[in-house]
């Protein structure tokens, strides 16, 4: 590492940036590393503090460092970039392991596309132009009365379809923040949208989570300090599992009537297998949600249809336009033929019930032993735990791979992810037998 006095230079903002950027290519500034305050960088240059100023805030923009209320101004990861916070990787299960720790559906229970495929082939004979509505119209017409049924009023014409969740957070935010603004997000959370935010040159402003969603006190303590924007799952919510509830929703929509420019973005990641029972959409003036189908479906079918207040609509699906512009209606129409095939319907209907029955047996079972959990929907189980790497390779030795929780989290305590996923149910007592070992003091365990 490099002392920033020997590499950073230049008497104004263009040499100043440049110098900045050449020393983090080269790797003279590391990623982490502190960045000087604007009064000690424009005392060492013998320039204007405003100049600096200027510099920093591009900087920001370009993602070559990041701002934290408390540390400061740090260098940011480089390309390519990596996990805002790198979880450790989870321990692999001594054999015969199970792998505990992927975070995914299980794949023997994704819906088979066959008939799906064909049938599009079947439709498909004359070729599509662009021009088209970008929204496949029965697609959109299975989507509104779900969409109602969640209490959200929304215009047919302002639902449309993006690649994806992250899709839509990354395009609603670069049309309602600015760089250095501070953004909810959940804790523990998704680690691709802390990576997002970084790189969008935005401040993540973590808010603990419990069963029921956002916690109201901390939610309000976040937007005291000046947040514009908030994203949350309300349902199959990634690590924690927590289901947003009706009675939650409108403590929550009480706290932020006191701010009506916050927006909000709900990710309804597994919107075919476990609907979201609740929503902020609706409650709030400014709002947008994406109910995405690559979980429940496959990565292949990477969508999500989307909807937002009018003004937020306009805003997102016009640069969608400008940019990409389409969202390919072969994929489109394949879920649209998943969601009216009856038997892909009964496939989606035992998936969910599985994965409900693996969850359950397993939070039953810690349950019983007094070991503290959580996962009130979704495909994993979060587990508080005092020292989350060494309970991890101490359940890595007796078999299970399960993802230590740093990755995921900010601010709250430490704790283990465990897919429920893929769990087969008559492990579980095995499996909890072995959580409690592995929560046990060091110098306790025994075997």
């Amino acid at each position: 590492m490099t002392d920033w006095q020997n590499v950073i230079a230049g008497r104004s903002k263009k040499d100043l940036m440049h110098s900045v950027e050449r020393a983090v290519s080269t790797g003279e500034l590391e990623p982490g590393q502190a960045f000087p305050s604007v009064r000690v960088l424009a005392r060492h240059l013998g320039i204007s503090a405003s100049t600096v100023v200027a510099a920093i805030t591009e900087l920001r923009q370009r993602g070559v460092i990041v701002t934290n209320d408390r540390r400061g101004s740090t260098i940011a990861p480089v390309p390519p970039l990596k996990l805002a916070v790198t979880p450790r990787p989870a321990p692999s299960a001594r054999p015969p392991g199970v792998d505990l720790s992927h975070g995914g559906p299980d794949r023997a229970l994704l819906p088979t596309l066959r008939s799906a495929l064909h049938a599009v082939a079947e439709e498909n004979d004359i070729p599509r132009l662009y021009g088209q509505a970008m929204i496949d119209p029965d697609l959109r017409n299975l989507t509104l009365p779900q969409l109602h049924d969640l209490g959200i009023d929304v215009a047919p014409d302002h639902v449309g379809v993006t690649s994806g969740a992250l899709d839509l957070i990354e395009r609603a935010l670069l049309v309602s923040c600015r760089p250095g603004d501070r953004i909810i997000v959940e804790d523990p959370g998704y680690p691709d949208l802390f990576d997002l935010l970084r790189a969008m040159g935005l401040q993540a402003v973590p808010v603990r989570v419990d069963d029921e969603g956002l916690r109201p006190d901390g939610v309000r303590e976040a937007m005291q300090r000046g947040a514009t924007a908030l994203i949350h799952t309300p349902s199959a919510q990634n690590p924690f599992g927590a289901g947003l509830t009706d009675e939650r929703a409108g403590e929550l929509a009480r706290v932020l009537a006191e701010w009506p420019d916050l927006v909000v973005l709900e990710d309804h990641h597994l919107s075919l297998v476990e609907p979201a029972r609740s929503t902020l959409a609706g409650r709030v003036r400014r709002w947008a949600v994406a109910r995405s189908v690559a979980k429940s479906l496959g990565p292949d079918l990477r969508l999500a249809i989307v909807a937002a207040d009018p003004h937020l609509f306009a805003r997102v699906l016009g640069r969608h336009a400008l940019g990409p512009g389409w969202v390919s209606h072969v994929l489109q129409r394949t879920v649209v033929h998943v969601l009216t095939d009856q038997s892909i319907r009964r496939q989606l209907k035992h998936a969910r019930d599985t994965y409900d029955a693996r969850r359950l047996a397993l939070l039953a079972e810690l349950r019983r032993k007094g070991i503290e959990a959580h996962g009130a929907t979704g495909l994993n189980v979060w587990i508080p735990v005092a020292d989350e790497g060494s309970a991890a390779l101490d359940l890595a030795h007796r078999g299970w791979a399960v993802s230590p929780g740093g990755g995921y989290r900010r601010t709250c305590p430490p704790g283990l992810r465990v897919t429920t996923s893929t769990l087969d149910v008559s492990e579980t007592p095995r499996l909890a037998d072995d959580i409690s070992h592995a929560l046990q003091p060091r110098a306790a365990r025994r075997g």
